[in-house]
């Protein structure tokens, strides 16, 4: 069985354009999310699903030899699901392009919790740390070819962990919340503003004076 976590990125943040490249200590954000992500012990595979309006991204991962799949601006199921049928997942991890302090204990938590809870390949689990505000989803890749296949709403299909994540016809069970309140991720917040962007560029500085 194959593990995969699946980072979605893109360079036409409404709120940050361009955001995923943009240098903080030497190197873009991006890079920040994969290094935490491959400390995961639970994966087998990383990979960065990004747009075709990304061609940034997609050079930048070919020349780091980063997994990268490039497709639909706005259909983030799509791209979730190609980038799983192409290195042949069984099981997802998916984890938010601007998630700056990831790591790989919070992701190894969420897989593990998913192998208690689930039972028959149908659950939705959500994993929140309360210390970064983080989260990952993780899911079985028969849940996501049947909302693949099922969802049709563009804009379910866009807020995908959003429509997952609520009641809906997809799931079988009450889709799962669980909530880690414990500091395993370094960082306070997401990057979605000019003001997070020079908050984490500082806090990343003083993370360095201090190891």
């Amino acid at each position: 069985m194959t593990t995969g976590a699946i980072i979605t990125a893109r360079m036409k943040s409404i709120r940050l354009p361009g955001k995923m490249m943009i240098d903080i200590g030497g190197k873009p954000l991006l890079q920040h999310v994969v290094d935490g992500v491959k400390k995961a012990r639970k994966l087998d595979k990383v990979i960065v699903a990004t747009t075709v309006n990304s061609p940034e991204i997609v050079t930048y991962c070919q020349e780091h030899n980063i997994l990268c799949y490039a497709g639909s601006e706005n259909d983030i199921l799509t791209r979730l699901y190609t980038s799983a049928v192409w290195q042949e997942l069984d099981f997802i991890v998916r984890v938010w392009g601007d998630s700056i302090w990831i790591t790989g204990a919070l992701i190894d938590c969420a897989v593990v919790e998913y192998q208690i809870c689930d039972t028959d390949g149908m659950t939705y689990l959500s994993v929140k740390d309360n210390y970064s505000d983080y989260w990952v989803a993780v899911m079985s890749f028969k849940l996501l070819e049947k909302a693949y296949r099922e969802v049709v709403d563009p804009a379910n299909r866009e807020w995908i962990h959003k429509y997952l994540s609520n009641p809906n016809d997809i799931t079988r069970h009450t889709p799962r919340l669980i909530l880690m309140d414990y500091s395993i991720s370094a960082g306070y917040h997401t990057i979605d503003t000019k003001e997070d962007l020079e908050r984490e560029r500082k806090w990343y500085e003083r993370s360095k004076a201090t190891s």
